[in-house]
């Protein structure tokens, strides 16, 4: 499984991230292979004429991912357009325990 050496990004975690590489699996996503979050992550800040990147997961790799620590905003680069995302409140604790597991 592609999660084995990763850390689930949690709110605690700040992060600075150009993310190359995008792996899916069952409804997580894996950055760079060593970041693990939640595919369904969703944007707060929506464009209301274009609907592109509603979740996470459906951003393509080449994209610039940020977040202070103690803060469940992500902020991601795209194409020139900034995207926004919230963690989701209970993220820490299931995917940690799925890491756990592996």
């Amino acid at each position: 499984m592609f999660i084995i050496e990763s850390k689930a990004l949690v709110k605690e975690i700040a992060i600075d991230l150009e993310v190359i590489k995008v792996e899916r699996y069952k409804g997580f996503i894996t950055l760079n292979d060593s970041i693990v979050l939640s595919a369904n992550l969703l944007r707060i800040n929506p464009d209301k004429y274009v609907n592109r990147y509603e979740r996470i997961g459906m951003i393509n790799s080449k994209y610039h991912l940020s977040k202070s620590a103690n803060s469940d905003t992500l902020v991601v680069l795209k194409d020139y357009e900034t995207l926004i995302y919230k963690l989701f409140k209970k993220e820490s604790h299931w995917l940690k325990r799925l890491l756990d597991i592996q």
